[in-house]
């Protein structure tokens, strides 16, 4: 692998090995799990929260509203990653080569050049030879010679850049994909056992709000996890797919 996309890969998956870093001792201590709390995200998180915050505003405090900030930001990266997956050359030409220094500086120098071309083309529509004077015909000459100078250089520029692009795309090609699933793979894991934890200890912090315990002892219900989607799918019964419910009952069962 060329030391630029070395330092291309590792600055885009900086921010999950930071995430992974952060949460070391809570990924050591808790196993994976055979339920998908992934696809459960919207409603153990999002729905739960947006639920408990209509009962008491001031919830979730600081701590666990940072944690939860801190989820939604990697799990927007996440369905990031996999649409990037499914459209690779994007990621190559937007992201990867279109910010690689050496191309830049080539481009640049294409567009200056191009540039050039376009103003002797002008220049050379503008001179009147009718007039046969001396001095029309040497600037016309000298500018017809400036502007195959520039095609050939044109012509050097394009090979040299399509050149690196091919070389660059074939090295792309065949190690950021293996990367990036990977990758996916690691952030799937991390968030699983994190929206697994966090879905709990929403639960546990609503418990000790006065008006979050008031509110459920006045509608005679439990304030737990277990109820919570007990009673979200009887609501929600035939609104959600079958893995969406599947991995529901599978969670109050356990």
């Amino acid at each position: 692998m060329t030391n630029d996309l070395e330092k291309f890969i590792k600055k885009y998956f900086a921010k999950i090995d930071q995430y992974i870093l952060n949460h070391k001792k809570i990924l050591e201590k808790f196993k994976d799990t055979d339920i998908n709390y992934l696809i459960l995200k919207p409603i153990l998180i999002d729905q739960a929260v947006s639920f408990l915050n209509s009962v008491d505003q001031r919830f979730p405090k600081k701590e666990l509203k940072k944690t939860i900030n801190e989820l939604n930001e990697i799990y927007d990266f996440y369905k990031e990653l996999v649409k990037k997956s499914q459209m690779l050359e994007t990621v190559f030409y937007e992201s990867y080569l279109y910010q690689n220094p050496e191309y830049q500086t080539l481009y640049k120098e294409l567009e200056a050049v191009n540039n050039h071309i376009k103003y002797l083309n002008n220049a050379i529509k503008k001179i009147d030879l009718s007039k046969n004077d001396k001095h029309s015909k040497t600037m016309y000459v000298n500018m017809i010679t400036q502007l195959d100078k520039a095609r050939e250089k044109k012509q050097k520029l394009h090979k040299k850049l399509t050149k690196i692009e091919k070389e660059k795309k074939d090295e792309f090609l065949k190690i950021f994909p293996k990367k990036l699933n990977k990758y996916i793979e690691v952030i799937e894991h991390v968030l699983n056992i994190m929206i697994m934890v966090l879905s709990k200890v929403i639960w546990v912090k609503a418990r000790e709000s006065s008006i979050i315990n008031n509110f459920f002892n006045q509608i005679n219900k439990q304030l737990s996890l277990k109820a919570f989607i007990n009673d979200y799918l009887k609501k929600n019964l035939l609104r959600n797919k079958p893995d969406v419910r599947d991995e529901l009952k599978k969670l109050i069962e356990n």
